[in-house]
């Protein structure tokens, strides 16, 4: 049962009830009521335009130095061999972030436009 039969969609103003969120599907249907369907998306673009090249960056930058460190471990320090994927992940991880932190920047402010 509704506490307030006035929070529909029959796109009148909301009264304050219709502010409170009771759990997920209610969050859904309210969205989905007073902004649309496709405001469920808003900021996805800002997202995938960080997301994309993070990802383009750093796994290319994991492989090649994953390969590099082993080569290097397996003959000059094989005790060290298993801290190869923890230093080249922590490495790669560095250098996309870093690569990629004017992009944030900018998707930090495009999310806060939209």
């Amino acid at each position: 049962m509704r506490n307030s039969p006035s929070c529909t969609c029959a796109g009148s103003e909301p009264v304050p009830e219709c502010n409170r969120y009771k759990g997920t599907l209610d969050v859904f249907y309210k969205v989905v009521c007073q902004e649309g369907f496709a405001r469920l998306w808003r900021g996805t673009y800002a997202s995938l335009a960080l997301s994309v090249p993070t990802v383009g960056i750093y796994l290319p930058c994991y492989d090649s130095f994953r390969n590099l460190m082993e080569n290097f471990t397996t003959g000059n320090a094989p005790m060290l061999a298993q801290y190869v994927p923890l230093v080249t992940g922590s490495t790669a991880r560095s250098l996309a972030c870093i690569s990629c932190c004017p992009i944030e920047l900018a998707r930090t402010q495009m999310q806060f436009l939209l």
